[in-house]
């Protein structure tokens, strides 16, 4: 069983120094227009329109009435408990699923399936419930697939016009949406939260795009998200860019748990690791108890693979056609190693002894140039002791019986070696390509939450 504490996993003694500390000043300043996060976690404050006189009427609040269970009239069933029968067959489950794979791949493995992606349709017909019952243990959600749902589903209308009616704007309408969002799927993953040894059970939400931009902006945002969706196995998404590395281990350095998302290369995952170490030392030094943060680490496998067999598919050397589809789950193979390698030193040693849990290695093998056999083949590849496999409903249908087995890690990790030696050698340099990719990727999300706004804005009331 978890050990709870205040909201966000801090101790009262770390909420106190950091709150009254200039690094808090300053982020309240980065602050525009939103409530102070230790203020009225469940209130949105708004500007009253203008009366019949043309005289703003000043700030009130609303009460979103769009807590867990509502705004279900039956709340989806709680997951079934191991080993029930009415699991053979569970109504709804996608073509393919075999229940016996996502668990035994946690069980025989030591890898944790999470879904990637989340929408109310999968909270209002119990598929997220009983894929959490199938052996599903967490959950990756991202602000741009809430914002293109909330303008264009039908199931969103009727919160989206009480919201709107009350004057919020389009940002806030879609901070309560995901919030009432996350919080239902937090309530649905509770009982893996609570009874895993390992921190299993996460539902993570990425910081809206438009405050990772700088450090601040960022810092704040996730205070903000933490704040307002208030659950204990909430964790907060951060791009790992060079502007959201520091952002993460100020966050972690408050007790905040937090996800690194994003993350293209090897030299960026080193920062990621070094941020989330010094974060903790820092947490404990201020008398905080490490055993309330979480922490996860996401390489995006697929967004390197696209990338990268772009450049094969024009090359004329004969290796070229062998290194296809290669370089994403090699990358992620040294990143294990990394992985292994930062939290066996005598540092890390130190900080678990007081509690401290490492930060969680996961792979992101979601998007939408995805084809089958790659989802299988990321199923089959990265199968790594002690990480996290963030699958798409593809990937949840490739686990269908057994997981194939497993070649021992040092092979894996010799050849993950060879594959970056002839991408070399091809003059193909991962770390180039990722820092490249960080910068599209940002941007492109921004673009795609932007419109996604618009569209909702569009709807507003006149």
């Amino acid at each position: 069983m978890h050990p709870r504490t205040t909201v966000g996993g801090r101790t009262e003694a770390a909420a106190t120094a950091f709150t009254s500390s200039r690094d808090w000043q300053q982020v309240r300043e980065s602050w525009t227009g939103d409530a102070d996060p230790r203020e009225g976690a469940s209130s949105v404050t708004t500007t009253r329109p203008r009366d019949a006189g043309g005289v703003s009427g000043g700030p009130r609040t609303v009460e979103p009435r769009w807590g867990w269970p509502a705004p279900w009239p039956l709340a989806p069933p709680p997951p079934p408990r191991s080993g029930d029968p009415r699991l053979a067959a569970p109504r709804g489950t996608p073509a393919g699923l075999g229940l016996g794979g996502l668990s035994r791949l946690y069980r025989e493995s030591a890898q944790s399936p999470w879904r990637d992606a989340l929408v109310r349709e999968d909270l209002e017909d119990g598929s997220l419930a009983r894929h959490v019952a199938a052996g599903v243990r967490g959950l990756c959600a991202s602000p741009a697939v809430f914002a293109r749902r909330l303008g264009s589903s039908a199931r969103y209308r009727e919160q989206l016009s009480w919201l709107t009616s009350t004057g919020c704007s389009a940002a806030q309408v879609y901070r309560e949406v995901a919030a009432a969002d996350v919080q239902a799927a937090c309530a649905v993953l509770g009982p893996t939260f609570e009874g895993s040894p390992e921190p299993d059970g996460l539902v993570s939400l990425d910081v809206a795009p438009p405050f990772v931009a700088s450090t601040r902006t960022a810092v704040a945002a996730a205070h903000r998200l933490h704040h307002r969706i208030d659950r204990p196995n909430f964790i907060v998404g951060i791009r790992a860019t060079a502007q959201g590395v520091p952002a993460i281990q100020a966050l972690v350095t408050a007790g905040r748990s937090v996800n690194a998302t994003s993350i293209c290369s090897l030299r960026r995952y080193r920062t990621v690791l070094e941020a989330y170490v010094a974060g903790m030392e820092a947490f404990v030094a201020r008398g905080g108890n490490p055993a309330n943060v979480y922490g996860v680490a996401t390489f995006a496998v697929a967004l390197v693979d696209t990338s990268v067999d772009s450049r094969l598919a024009v090359s004329t050397d004969s290796r070229a056609a062998g290194l296809l589809g290669a370089a994403g789950v090699a990358q992620a193979t040294l990143a294990h190693r990394l992985f292994t390698d930062c939290f066996s030193t005598s540092r890390w040693r130190r900080l678990a002894d007081l509690g401290a849990r490492p930060q969680r290695l996961a792979f992101s093998t979601a998007g939408t140039d995805v084809t089958s056999p790659q989802v299988r083949r990321y199923v089959r590849e990265l199968v790594l002791p002690n990480t996290v496999h963030a699958l798409s409903k593809a990937g949840i249908a490739a686990l269908d019986g057994n997981p194939a087995p497993v070649s021992t890690l040092p092979a894996k990790t010799q050849r993950a070696d060879a594959v970056l030696a002839d991408l070399a050698h091809l003059g193909i340099d991962l770390d180039v390509i990722g820092l490249a990719l960080e910068d599209k990727a940002a941007a492109q999300v921004q673009g795609s939450f932007a419109r996604a706004l618009a569209r909702i804005g569009s709807s507003e009331p006149r």
